[in-house]
């Protein structure tokens, strides 16, 4: 019997490490007839592993009684499907429920269940005689048991639904398991009252006053609890599902499933619960839906690398349902490879291409319902595919000395502070970066951007105060911790207020050397701890008014201490109080000697570099073009990380080697056309020591 264990990112059924690179295939919405030619398309798209749904509802013909064999619809044999796949050698992810979405009937659950939350005594007790059901089929087919099943998945994105069980909550006018969990929460009324600034009697008092209507304290607190109780709802489902999976026996790796946002499901917490957890993304055509995107997908599947034992998109864009098109767009070829290249980039080392197969309800995949390429795409994905095989992206090690904060709860009320600006400054400059978690610690490198609220709990303000004083440079801008998440008074980490704020300058801020014009509202400082940052007014260069230029010629020349340095331990605190943006990000970088491996100088290109774990002198480089025209891009590269008297560079969407580069010139010109991507293998030549 072999083991199935993940291990340095990878997945191993004993000895054997399997491609966690899978398409979707829904068996019971395709004709058993087809089932084969699908299984063989995929096959010759060099993928060796599938995924699909078990659909409860379809299943059971009534209470009692489920199909699996066949016997009533030859689309209900599931055990048939399962045979053809271990026939065929192909590793299967299996994903039973009980709830699938997946647009099916009830979104996957019988209609005797519907009125029942998750957490119900009587959803759990039908969901209980399923789960035992369904196991009993599948553990035959468990990699442990010399199958090809080495992964499932424990229900669906669970969501407590609020818009439809309002009331079993809790969450209209019947007290219910949101009082409870109050309850639970804070034990003594008056500390609740304390915290929403409240006189309650009772918790079956408390109610959700509202959702961040009103920016006042015991509101805002309120409204944080609430998003707390749905994370705490949804991690309390996925325990019971897996504790219900295990007694069945299970033993396989178990994983989650969530939204790309943060205020349904905690991504760290399913983590804890589970062996491995993923997120589901289903971008615009081109990243074309708004002018952050790109950014924002880019940075959730950074996000993954923080805490995921295998970054992971549990479904992946791969054509789209019905109804969502009309939002999503024609997804052709550029997208597919801009889209993956993208999350290649960000640190991913595994996904599910959601849907590999058209199906009802279903369009734009690869594959037909009869098994037949869709020629334009199909061989997108088959390029794809070989450059997943090339690179092999679990073996890649990102270069990078930067971080920014991430904090949980600052994502989940992302709506109680204005954007600090920071994440985009970074994406701006094409500054690759790992998120250091605020609650964890983790991950640290030599420099650390604050990105986030001003209040932040007292946990993450001494994380935070401890990487200083072992060593790391702290920076922040206007938006800086100084209370705690209870948003009573709280700065561990000793940041200065300024004496002034003045209204929108442009000015000249002096980093040693390094100059940098800005126009930003300013903070001055009277006094500060260590070595003062100067900001200097300069001439507006935009402004049009000729009758006034004596006018904006008076203030020229005037000086601010818009920040300063200071030494806490072994470490460094910048506090810089300008609205950050990418040349001040990339002047923070200089002034502290914080190498940058690679970034390009053209706008609308993203390069991100990685070094391959076993031979240091060989990278990885993945650029996309995200604007709207064709480009030479001009990627700089960091002559401390490219050691090599020369290099060659490799192509390997087109496999030909594109140029030697001397050191002289540490950088390399690439084209791309709009809204693409390349992957670039470079190979130094002559290391030097």
């Amino acid at each position: 019997m072999a083991k199935v264990r993940i291990e340095n990112q990878n997945i191993y059924v004993g000895k054997d490490r399997v491609s966690f690179f899978s398409g979707e295939v829904h068996y019971w919405r395709l004709d058993p007839s087809y089932w084969e030619n699908v299984l063989d398309r995929i096959i010759e798209m060099n993928m060796s592993t599938i995924a699909t749904y078990i659909p409860w509802e379809f299943h059971e013909i009534e209470k009692g009684d489920i199909d699996f064999s066949g016997r009533t619809h030859p689309r209900r044999n599931l055990i048939g499907f399962l045979e053809l796949v271990k026939r065929k050698k192909l590793w299967l992810i299996i994903r039973p429920g009980p709830y699938i979405y997946s647009e099916w009937v009830n979104c996957g659950v019988p209609d005797r269940v519907v009125e029942y939350h998750r957490l119900h005594p009587e959803f759990q007790y039908a969901a209980h005689e399923y789960i035992q059901s369904v196991v009993e089929v599948l553990k035959p087919y468990f990699a442990t048991n010399d199958g090809n099943i080495f992964l499932l998945q424990a229900d669906n994105e669970i969501d407590p639904w609020v818009h439809w069980y309002d009331s079993q909550l809790g969450l209209g006018d019947v007290p219910g398991l949101f009082q409870s969990y109050l309850k639970d929460l804070y034990k003594d009324i008056e500390v609740l009252n304390r915290r929403w600034r409240t006189n309650y009697t009772d918790f079956d008092q408390g109610r959700v006053i509202c959702e961040n209507i009103i920016n006042e304290k015991g509101y805002l607190c309120s409204y944080i609890d609430y998003k707390k109780f749905l994370l705490w709802y949804s991690s309390e489902c996925a325990r019971w599902f897996i504790d219900q999976y295990r007694k069945a026996g299970v033993d396989v790796p178990i994983y989650f499933n969530f939204y790309p946002w943060f205020d349904t499901h905690h991504w760290q917490e399913y983590q804890e619960i589970g062996d491995l957890v993923g997120v589901d993304l289903y971008p615009a055509s081109l990243f074309d839906e708004d002018p952050s995107d790109h950014r924002k997908f880019c940075q959730k599947v950074l996000y993954l690398n923080t805490f995921s034992t295998i970054p992971y998109i549990a479904e992946f864009e791969c054509g789209i349902w019905h109804g969502h098109h009309y939002f999503s767009g024609n997804l052709g070829p550029s997208h597919y490879r801009l889209m993956c290249f993208s999350a290649l980039a960000s640190g991913v080392k595994g996904w599910n291409w959601y849907m590999l197969v058209n199906r009802d309800n279903w369009y734009q995949s690869p594959i037909n319902e009869w098994g037949r390429r869709r020629p334009e795409l199909y061989s997108t994905f088959c390029e794809i595919m070989d450059i997943i095989n090339w690179i092999q992206p679990s073996e890649l090690e990102r270069i990078t000395e930067s971080s920014v904060t991430f904090d949980y709860m600052h994502r989940v009320a992302r709506t109680l502070d204005a954007d600090d600006g920071v994440l985009k400054a970074f994406y701006d400059a094409d500054i690759d970066f790992e998120f250091y978690d605020t609650m964890t610690g983790k991950i640290k490198k030599r420099i650390l951007f604050y990105s986030g609220n001003q209040w932040l709990s007292q946990k993450g303000q001494e994380n935070i105060h401890n990487y200083i004083e072992s060593g790391g440079i702290f920076v922040v801008f206007q938006v800086a911790p100084r209370k705690d998440d209870d948003f009573n008074k709280l700065n561990m980490i000793q940041i200065r207020d300024p004496d002034r704020v003045l209204p929108s300058k442009y000015v000249q801020v002096n980093f040693g050397a390094k100059r940098v014009m800005i126009s930003s509202p300013l903070f001055h400082f009277r006094d500060v701890p260590g070595e003062a940052l100067k900001a200097v007014q300069i001439n507006d260069p935009f402004a049009t008014q000729e009758e006034a230029a004596l006018h904006r010629q008076l203030p020229v020349g005037q000086e601010y201490t818009c920040g300063y340095v200071q030494k806490i331990g072994k470490g460094k605190l910048m506090v810089l109080g300008v609205v950050p943006n990418s040349d001040i990000i990339l002047a923070v970088h200089e002034y502290f000697g914080i190498p940058i491996g690679a970034r390009s100088e053209t706008p609308d290109i993203k390069a991100t570099a990685f070094r391959l774990k076993e031979n240091q002198d060989q990278f990885i480089m993945i650029i996309v073009n995200n604007g709207q025209e064709d480009k030479h891009a001009k990627i700089s590269l960091n002559r401390g990380v490219f050691r090599a008297a020369q290099y060659s560079v490799e192509n390997l969407l087109t496999m030909k080697s594109e140029d030697i580069q001397p050191i002289e010139d540490p950088s390399i010109t690439v084209f791309l056309h709009k809204k693409d991507g390349v992957v670039l293998k470079i190979n130094a030549i002559d290391p030097m020591g």
